[in-house]
């Protein structure tokens, strides 16, 4: 009998009701690690990636974060009418953080409660941050490879009364010295970028942190985050329940191993 069969099989009366559901969820996983190698990029997409996110959102739980659907729900809420302001002014609505994401962002502040948050890639991410830190003890460093975006990041920041300060280009990002961060929110510039400095956005952690990754959607982003983190012992979590957006696009959630 193969091993997640053997686990699957165990009786529920002979083991604690929470680590049953633990290795139930792992071998249930182990399955689908088997089958997303076994199919291409698109048919994972299709039929695996979905299996993913309704197991992920489960398993959210074991890092307390169980609330994480709810809370985003009325965080969407809360944060459409800016949104709409921002993808009339500043950015489309394909090219911007989507709402979904935004909402769910959002919600993990409220659950998280980070006080040190690093924004890469700044826009919508950096008009959400800066609300919850407006009123928490938190600060924020938005940064991003392209300095007309900082531009027009710190004109809307402005414009909805919140702080411009920290707003950096990404080299000298690079070259500074940071403590390291609660939470990450990695949408930096091009996708090809984003892939190349996925183990240098992991180091801005500190042990048990949580990274954001946007993009999991795309086949290349997921096998080099999964890469990563399988290699650091991070615990990825599809988010696809609470960020799919209309155009196909969601999210992922790491936690750092402590």
């Amino acid at each position: 009998m193969a091993t997640s069969d053997a686990i699957l099989a165990i009786d529920p009366g002979s083991v604690h009701p929470v680590r049953l559901v633990r290795a139930r969820t792992s071998a249930r996983l182990n399955r689908l690690r088997t089958q997303v190698t076994r199919l291409s990029p698109k048919a994972a997409s299709l039929t695996v990636e979905p299996l993913r996110g309704r197991m992920d959102s489960r398993r959210l739980s074991m890092i307390g974060l169980e609330e994480l659907e709810r809370c985003a729900i009325h965080s969407e809420s809360a944060l459409r009418a800016p949104y709409q302001k921002y993808t009339q002014t500043i950015s489309s609505p394909v090219m911007a953080l989507s709402l979904e994401l935004a909402g769910t962002l959002d919600a993990l502040c409220a659950l998280l409660r980070p006080c040190h948050i690093a924004d890469l890639g700044s826009g919508f991410s950096s008009y959400v941050l800066r609300r919850y830190a407006a009123g928490a003890r938190a600060d924020v460093v938005s940064v991003d490879a392209d300095t007309k975006w900082l531009s027009r990041t710190r004109d809307f920041l402005q414009c909805e009364g919140l702080s411009p300060h920290e707003l950096v280009e990404w080299s000298a990002f690079t070259n500074a010295r940071y403590a390291a961060f609660d939470l990450v929110v990695d949408d930096l510039g091009h996708i090809q970028r984003r892939i190349d400095t996925i183990p240098r956005v992991l180091e801005l952690l500190r042990p048990a942190g949580f990274i954001v990754f946007d993009d999991f959607h795309k086949p290349n982003v997921r096998t080099a985050i999964l890469q990563a983190c399988r290699a650091g012992g991070h615990r990825v979590f599809s988010l696809r329940r609470t960020t799919l957006d209309r155009f196909g696009r969601y999210a992922c959630l790491v936690r750092l191993s402590d």
